[in-house]
């Protein structure tokens, strides 16, 4: 059964294998990647290694749902409200910032939402005091077969 994913090399060079994880359960919930379609350089190389990570996982069996949706086409303003009152503005900052004195939003170049049963039960990235949770390493979590961090 094909169930996770590795990775051989470092850097640009490294190589995506899918392994095999004896009884691991596909991750349940619907997972969302929000990206920004503005990202150019290195946040674009880390939203195309995260689309690309995603895609693997789903073709290995470890996620059942994942949608990639853009913050353009997304309502901004809910997905913040549903993410500040699952974990706080503090968490959210500096990854999310309030603009034009609360009548805009700055949005990551790249976030995950994890939801099951409607409710947010993961949200990547986020900050807790020093301990900071980007949306790599949820994707390097699901690709180790760790849990993602519930919230």
């Amino acid at each position: 059964m094909l169930r996770g994913l590795d990775f051989r090399g470092t850097g640009d060079k490294a190589e995506q294998l899918i392994i095999k994880v004896a009884d691991r359960e596909p991750v349940s919930g619907e997972i969302t990647l929000y990206l920004d379609e503005a990202a150019d350089g290195d946040a674009e190389r880390r939203q195309q290694q995260l689309r690309d990570g995603f895609r693997q996982l789903r073709a290995a069996g470890v996620l059942e749902d994942i949608s990639v949706r853009t913050w353009q086409e997304s309502d901004v303003a809910s997905c913040y409200e549903e993410f500040v009152d699952a974990v706080g503005k503090e968490e959210l900052t500096p990854h999310f910032r309030s603009l034009a004195g609360g009548n805009a939003i700055d949005v990551p170049c790249a976030a995950v939402a994890i939801r099951r049963d409607g409710d947010l039960a993961g949200l990547y990235p986020r900050s807790d005091g020093d301990d900071e949770q980007t949306p790599v390493d949820c994707l390097q979590a699901l690709c180790a077969g760790d849990a993602v961090d519930p919230l």
